[in-house]
């Protein structure tokens, strides 16, 4: 659990104490060490700077950590994208698109590691097809609880009446951060675009100037 204002007992166990430290306590499991990244529920980056330990009969039982909060424009925010990146420029090469199926799908494994890829059960033409249509576009504020993508839809294997099947096929990014599957309701064609209306998980509201970026399977209209 992150607590951005703890006690004063707290914090004087860790000397000095900044206005954008937090701490950070937790059990036992995982370990943690300094300098290790803790993401909180809203895709915020904290460093662990300081690791107290407490401890019983010699054995760890829990861990109280001071954790510094890292600026929005540190390239650690940029990393799930740039593995987008990567995946994206490898997999629209001429190499990749002449190879075999299979080949393709072991490259989508490889690079991405996604849960879509294990529940599609082999599927190849499943993959080839989410190969084939990956995109990376740039979405606008509707409501404070949905964004459109303008000018695209899914193609038709990757959704059932108009809705994502499986929402792990596209990653959802709200300026430079990711949006956890557990913030999005839906991802839904609507007319000639693509709705993405999230939930309360989200824990704050979309507002004009957001930047929405969505990734994954979309045809132009």
């Amino acid at each position: 659990m992150l607590n951005p204002a703890p006690k004063y007992n707290q914090i004087t166990m860790f000397g000095e104490w900044m206005p954008h430290d937090a701490l950070f306590t937790m059990l036992n499991f995982p370990p943690i060490r300094t300098r290790d990244i803790v993401i909180d529920d809203r895709n915020q980056r904290w460093i662990v700077k300081q690791i107290r330990k407490t401890e019983k009969l010699g054995y760890v039982i829990e861990y109280n950590a001071q954790c510094s909060l890292i600026s929005h424009d540190d390239q650690i925010y940029e990393l799930e994208k740039d593995t987008l990146q990567i995946a994206l420029a490898v997999l629209q090469t001429d190499v990749v698109q002449a190879a075999e199926q299979q080949t393709v799908y072991a490259v989508v494994k490889q690079l991405l590691d996604s849960y879509w890829y294990e529940s599609s059960q082999g599927d190849t033409a499943l993959a080839v097809q989410w190969v084939s249509s990956l995109k990376r576009i740039i979405g606008t504020f509707t409501t404070t609880t949905t964004a459109t993508i303008e000018n695209y839809n899914m193609p038709a294997m990757f959704h059932s009446y108009g809705s994502a099947i499986n929402l792990s096929m596209w990653s959802v990014f709200i300026n430079r951060l990711v949006a956890t599957k557990q913030t999005i309701t839906s991802i839904a064609n609507s007319g000639s675009n693509i709705v993405i209306t999230f939930n309360s998980n989200l824990l704050y509201d979309l507002e004009a100037g957001d930047e929405i970026e969505l990734w994954g399977p979309m045809d132009a209209v």
